[in-house]
């Protein structure tokens, strides 16, 4: 069970709405939209804005927080106008509020894109997977200025912002009791202090989504078959090394996984398949987070650890399967 500290009520729905139109603005409809389980989202319709917009909000418990999650929509306008810039389409950000300014969580209000979702059941060829492909080619190609979360300041090097995001997560892991043997703590805090040079060797940084599947593409029907409309969930947005989005891609949408970033196969080398295998543990331990602090989701936390232990067992090279070439 889902906590609801990410929740918003009908009444804090119609506040934000007269903040955004005006005093005398009514709320017509507010529903919950599917997904949004870190952040919970919802479209309302109001008096002056029958089209509606799309409202997302954070936790309110900022002791549940990984620091890159607090004020991670404050960067959004910034860049949806980047990828816009780039021809990526996302929703326009119409306001971003901080914790405390309105009420007690930080959210931010969207244009609402009507679109086309393919149904579960949908056949995966009904899916232009190609369309998919291309806008990601375009993001990922978009340098950046250091490496890390767009919501904090940047590290000057990749090693750097993997040694904090390592740290924080690993004293995280022990203070919540992820795993019974800290043992792997101990020695993947020592594996990722010990893998400075094979980190060092990306230089250069691109634009990762940082969490790409279905739920983040809004798609447009043509008959049978759906295409690419827009990006959404910009949250989690960095600046990085591209494996660290394929590695979560892998995690999250296997399925989606399979059927994009196709192009440019190449073989994992050994120093990227221990990047890729260290990008793989810090990604299941974000996941671990949520499910542990977040949620009451035992079941789905005991899955987690189950996937953490073997992939942290698995000294031999990646195999991580297709892939882009590094744009270095």
């Amino acid at each position: 069970m889902l906590m609801d500290d990410h929740l918003l009520s009908r009444e804090q729905a119609e506040l934000i709405a007269k903040d955004l139109f005006g005093s005398e603005e009514t709320l017509l409809s507010f529903e919950r939209l599917k997904g949004g389980y870190t952040n919970a989202a919802y479209r309302l319709t109001s008096s002056s804005n029958d089209n509606g917009i799309l409202i997302k909000s954070a936790h309110k418990k900022q002791s549940a927080l990984l620091s890159y999650e607090t004020n991670m929509f404050a960067h959004e306008i910034n860049t949806s106008q980047m990828l816009l810039m780039n021809n990526v389409r996302t929703p326009k950000v119409l306001k971003y509020s901080p914790y405390g300014e309105i009420m007690e969580k930080e959210y931010a209000v969207y244009e609402y894109i009507k679109s086309d979702y393919p149904p579960n059941d949908a056949d995966i060829s009904l899916i232009d997977y190609k369309s998919l492909d291309t806008v990601i080619t375009r993001f990922h190609s978009i340098k950046g200025d250091g490496f890390g979360y767009l919501s904090r300041s940047l590290y000057v090097t990749w090693y750097s912002f993997i040694v904090a995001l390592g740290t924080e997560l690993l004293r995280l892991a022990e203070d919540h009791m992820f795993l019974e043997d800290k043992g792997y703590t101990v020695e993947l805090k020592a594996e990722i202090s010990e893998s400075r040079d094979i980190f060092e060797e990306i230089t250069a940084s691109y634009y990762i989504h940082n969490d790409i599947g279905k739920k983040n593409f809004l798609f447009k029907r043509s008959g049978d078959f759906y295409s690419f409309l827009a990006l959404i969930d910009l949250e989690r947005s960095m600046y990085g090394d591209l494996d660290f989005e394929y590695s979560r891609a892998e995690l999250t949408d296997p399925e989606c996984y399979k059927h994009i970033m196709l192009d440019g196969r190449q073989n994992v080398s050994a120093n990227r398949s221990k990047r890729l295998r260290i990008y793989m543990l810090i990604n299941l331990l974000i996941s671990m987070h949520f499910m542990k602090v977040k949620c009451n989701a035992p079941l789905l936390m005991e899955q987690l650890t189950k996937i953490f232990i073997k992939r942290f067992k698995e000294k031999v090279p990646y195999d991580f399967g297709p892939c882009y070439p590094s744009p270095n």
